[in-house]
């Protein structure tokens, strides 16, 4: 990754000296067909997607590596699919095996995850914007931090459209595709 990022305009965001693993993460639908059985169908039906889905997880790094995380069913949690893919655990060994660097991953989330404290145990960090009841105000580093982790995941949402421009991944579950597996092979 170190070879590969912007060395010009990375450091703004990130000061912290050869900071090299940086993952920001974020969750998107697949649509599937609304199946016959209505605890499968509880299961996959996402409130926030308002539809039947699967939800896949999609992780980039600074220097624009996309990376695909396993499907689950679409109404898991944010914070549930990163536990249940073991992606903490995952990045960790990632980390052991490279020896350029023992400092630990910066992973930079949306305010939908609640998963500090699991990275935390992984030995690893999160960065992500403030969180505020409706009515309440930020202050102004609350605002800045908000905006500077809003600037910096703006990537990550590029990087979910892009892996949403398989046609069988927009389109496989919802047109009759049933074998779940074939269609989280596509998505991996």
């Amino acid at each position: 990754d170190l070879k590969f990022r912007n060395h010009e305009t990375w450091p703004e965001h990130f000061p912290q000296k050869n900071r090299s693993r940086i993952y920001m993460h974020d969750n998107t639908n697949v649509p599937l067909l609304s199946p016959q059985d209505p605890d499968l169908q509880a299961a996959l039906y996402s409130a926030y997607y308002a539809e039947t889905c699967a939800k896949g997880g999609v992780a980039v790094q600074q220097c624009g590596y996309i990376r695909t995380l396993p499907l689950c069913t679409g109404a898991i949690g944010d914070q549930d699919y990163l536990s249940k893919t073991e992606t903490f655990e995952k990045q960790k060994q990632f980390t052991e095996a490279d020896k350029t660097s023992d400092e630990p991953a910066l992973n930079v989330l949306d305010k939908g995850y609640r998963s500090c404290l699991a990275a935390q145990k992984e030995g690893q960090q999160c960065m992500q914007p403030n969180f505020a009841q409706s009515d309440m105000r930020f202050n102004s580093n609350q605002t800045l931090n908000s905006a500077a982790v809003a600037f910096v995941r703006s990537g990550n949402e590029r990087a979910v459209r892009v892996v949403k421009r398989s046609w069988f991944v927009r389109r496989g579950g919802s047109l009759g595709c049933l074998d779940l597996s074939l269609i989280n092979d596509v998505w991996m």
